[in-house]
């Protein structure tokens, strides 16, 4: 099998799973609500629920079948060979692959994401952006996205053509490889920390944040803060409302950096104690302590070093899989964005376990969160919020178990109210 097929198939297994997994939740609406969430919509909102989501259906599939016939097209071009005969020197042969395939991708997007915002969401009064926000939205995530991005790609570029080089051609000993592997590792904790920081600098550019005023709220907020060790350095409130409807809080958590973010619409149109509902829950994430399914995705981490340590120590499979890429390609140089394509394809099934899992050990987390909101006297308004919420944004508040299963990283609204009531009456 050439890595052209390869990549065909691997296009084509993901479009027929996320149609199976469509056809799931097809099945699954028509089934009744569960009591927990049955009065979130009446008959006639649910109704809009349901052309909501085969609408917005719809245009994922519409989009993906497009984005795969152009993927299919490129793969079977001359484009990665005319890259390599146009560029000279290795760095450009893969920023010049990345660059121009992301524009490529951008241009594609761009027009779906206007229909979304102005058609689908407008139709469903769930949209609040002007063509300004959106083409800024845009902008910022394009140029954040083709930096952080491209930035990677030319440190692995980097990494890829001197690691032979300092391991004299790979027979350096063990030791040597370790020292090597951790070299890089903490270089990757560095870049993860720095991608930390952009990525607040990023949201500082998309959303206007303002400090809460002093008053009531703030104080109550100060008072459920009482005596935690890791301490809040600011509470901003940010003007969603230009945006959508959606109503969120969030805890936002850097290294040494920790603020709650409000959407204004929130505070302007929830009550107080469902504000502090909400801030009680990230209050619970700040009180998390580690606990097994986080030392389990540690091991895991772990266990990707050892593999890759071992790699560098005898690296004869990726020679065998980087000549069977060039020579599916008709390619001489090493096109490390080809590679990575061809690698994170091989992957996928080691990533969708692990993905799989950290979605788990994350809705536990929101479980153990909402129980923190319980204990301070807010469960009756988590359950107000969420109803609300859901209603006001049009959300999925029955998803099928396999789907929470596999790709919900917060539990579900039936299984997430049906826990809170179940605290609420232990208490």
């Amino acid at each position: 099998m050439s890595a052209c097929l390869f990549l065909v198939i691997m296009l084509a297994i993901k479009l027929i799973y996320d149609g199976v997994l469509a056809k799931i939740e097809t099945i699954q609406r028509k089934k009744p609500l569960p009591k927990q969430v049955a009065d979130i919509y009446d008959t006639d909102r649910y109704n809009k629920f349901i052309a909501y989501s085969s609408d917005k259906k719809n245009l994922y599939f519409f989009e993906s079948i497009l984005s795969m016939g152009i993927d299919i097209a490129i793969i079977y071009s001359p484009f990665y060979k005319m890259m390599e005969l146009k560029c000279d020197g290795i760095y450009s042969l893969t920023l010049w692959t990345f660059v121009l395939l992301t524009i490529l991708a951008f241009i594609i997007k761009v027009p779906f994401d206007y229909y979304n915002v102005f058609t689908l969401e407008t139709k469903y009064e769930l949209n609040k952006k002007d063509l300004k926000e959106f083409i800024k939205d845009e902008v910022i995530s394009l140029i954040f996205g083709t930096v952080i991005v491209g930035g990677l790609f030319a440190l692995t570029v980097y990494f890829g053509e001197n690691i032979p080089k300092w391991t004299n051609h790979f027979t350096v000993d063990w030791e040597g490889t370790l020292k090597i592997c951790i070299i890089i590792l903490s270089i990757v904790f560095v870049i993860y920390v720095l991608l930390q920081f952009i990525s607040l600098f990023a949201i500082r550019l998309i959303y206007k944040f303002t400090p809460m005023p002093e008053g009531e709220l703030k104080t109550e907020i100060l008072n459920l803060l009482g005596k935690l060790k890791k301490k809040i350095k600011a509470i901003n409130v940010y003007n969603e409302s230009k945006k959508s409807v959606k109503k969120n809080a969030f805890l936002m958590k850097l290294l040494f950096y920790k603020e709650f973010g409000i959407a204004d619409n929130f505070m302007n149109e929830n009550s107080h104690r469902e504000l502090l509902a909400v801030l009680s829950h990230e209050i619970g994430h700040l009180k998390h302590k580690k606990n097994l399914l986080n030392y389990i995705v540690w091991a895991t981490i772990a266990g990707i070093v050892v593999l890759f340590t071992y790699v560098l120590h005898d690296p004869k499979v990726l020679f065998t899989i980087n000549h069977w890429i060039n020579a599916s390609f008709d390619l001489t140089k090493n096109n490390y964005y080809l590679y990575f394509l061809i690698y994170s394809n091989i992957v996928i099934p080691l990533f969708f376990i692990f993905s799989t899992f950290d979605n788990y050990r994350s809705r536990q987390e929101e479980y153990e969160a909402d129980r923190e909101a319980i204990k301070n006297g807010y469960g009756t308004e988590m359950i107000t919020t969420f109803k609300t919420i859901s209603n006001e944004e049009l959300i999925n508040v029955n998803p099928h178990p396999v789907i929470e299963f596999l790709n919900y990283n917060h539990p579900g609204m039936y299984n997430r109210i049906k826990a809170i009531e179940e605290g609420i009456s232990k208490k």
